[in-house]
């Protein structure tokens, strides 16, 4: 006879002590600054349901510095990670992006410790920095079919990429985006048609 959770409220568990964290599938969002500055929060799982079901929606700001999270299993029922979502999650060094994940918010994943990345095939949108300051990150891949049409300001600003081949559907690459990385190695599209102010500098 449990209640199902539907949805987790802002700041419903700011700073609190958990260390591990599982998410029914019930739960469709998870709101903003929900699990925010966990500072003993190791792990993180989304369940999905027999039917498929479970989280869609990570909200801005959810688990942002939350410096020993580890370990992030997310449900492929995902389509939003919010700005910020795991920003400055300093232990974070791996993550597998759900195929079906559509748009992923500005810095959301900056200042972790991700060594690489595949972007689904399925992500329309990429907000502005949102790997920036993340200088472990080595490998970027675009996943088949995807249709971004913009690398917005200081996306991979002060990674380590060496190489990388956008996808057809870029048009245009915002000011800094690829500033102070290790990178000698770039494929443009045919496509492009604006590049920003500092976008390659090193």
């Amino acid at each position: 006879n449990g209640i199902s959770v539907s949805s987790i409220g802002g700041n419903a568990f700011h700073g609190a002590g958990i260390t591990s964290l599982t998410i029914p599938a019930s739960v469709k969002e998870v709101g903003a600054d929900a699990f925010a500055r966990c500072q003993n929060l190791t792990s993180i799982t989304f369940l999905t349901d027999t039917e498929g079901g479970g989280t869609e929606t990570i909200g801005p700001d959810a688990f942002k510095e939350s410096p020993q999270l580890q370990t992030v299993t997310l449900p492929g029922t995902l389509k939003t990670m919010g700005a910020r979502a795991f920003l400055s999650c300093t232990a974070l060094a791996q993550l597998q992006l759900p195929s079906g994940l559509q748009t992923i918010g500005g810095y959301a994943l900056s200042e972790t410790a991700l060594t690489d990345i595949t972007i689904p095939g399925t992500v329309t949108s990429l907000g502005e920095g949102t790997f920036c300051n993340t200088t472990a990150l080595t490998s970027v891949v675009f996943g088949e079919g995807c249709c971004i049409s913009e690398i917005g300001e200081n996306t991979f600003a002060r990674t380590s990429i060496t190489s990388i081949s956008l996808p057809e559907s870029v048009q245009t690459i915002g000011r800094l985006a690829f500033h102070k990385t290790g990178l000698t190695s770039i494929v443009l599209p045919a496509g492009i048609q604006s590049v920003g102010d500092q976008a390659f500098q090193d």
